[in-house]
Formats: C-alpha cells, structure tokens, sequence
C-alpha cells in the first residue's frame, strides 16, 4: 500500500499518492488499517482517488462501511476532494457536511485544510 508518512511536529498523519488508487475495493479497508497501526498513526488523508471507484455513489454503500471501520478503530480521516468538481451521488454532499460536523472524517479541497483539521487533535 503506498502512503506516505508525514511527519510535521506535532502532526503526524499518513497520506495517500495524488492520483492513486489505494482502495480499489472496500475488503482493502483492512490492508489500510494494518497499514495505518503498522506505523501507529491513526491520522489519515487521502485524496479522491485514493478511494473505491463507488464511493461518491452512496447507493453502493461503500462510503458508508469504509468511514464506519475507520470510526470503529478512531483512525481520524481527511478526505481532499473538491465536490463541486467530483462527481457525486445526489445527497452525497449532505452527507460529507454532516460528516464534517461529527468530527471524524472531514471533506476539504486542499491538504493545508486537511492537515488543519488533522492537526486539532
């Protein structure tokens, strides 16, 4: 799996390659987890390319089960995407706000925001 570990005291988080797929399928969301454990980080950012090809669909549900495992494990996730460019399921951008509010994944357009966010803790 190919993160990167950024380490900018006292931030600390794993972030995915731009342009990348790193989930290709939602049964992967547990290579990401040993990955993110294997190096003790439980602060993640990853663009939207990094994500499973349905995720913006909500009808396939994989936004759904992939942002519950990481919550399960409180492995904090920022997610750089821009969603007025992204294609997106009809309620999928009332979901990422409400997401945004819940405190454990956050949906933002630029890293410096995601590492922002991250950096709250």
């Amino acid at each position: 799996m190919k993160l990167e570990l950024v380490e900018k005291p006292p931030l600390r988080y794993l972030l995915g390659p731009q342009q990348q797929p790193v989930l290709q399928t939602i049964g992967e969301i547990n290579l990401l987890l040993e990955h993110c454990f294997g190096e003790d980080c439980l602060n993640l950012a990853l663009y939207a390319e990094n994500l499973t090809p349905g995720f913006f669909d909500l009808s396939t549900r994989e936004a759904g089960e992939i942002l519950q495992k990481l919550r399960q494990y409180h492995v904090q996730l920022a997610i750089i995407v821009d969603l007025s460019q992204q294609a997106h399921s009809q309620y999928f951008a009332e979901m990422a706000g409400e997401e945004n509010k819940q405190g454990h994944c956050y949906f933002c357009a630029t890293l410096a925001k995601a590492e922002a966010w991250l950096a709250q803790d």
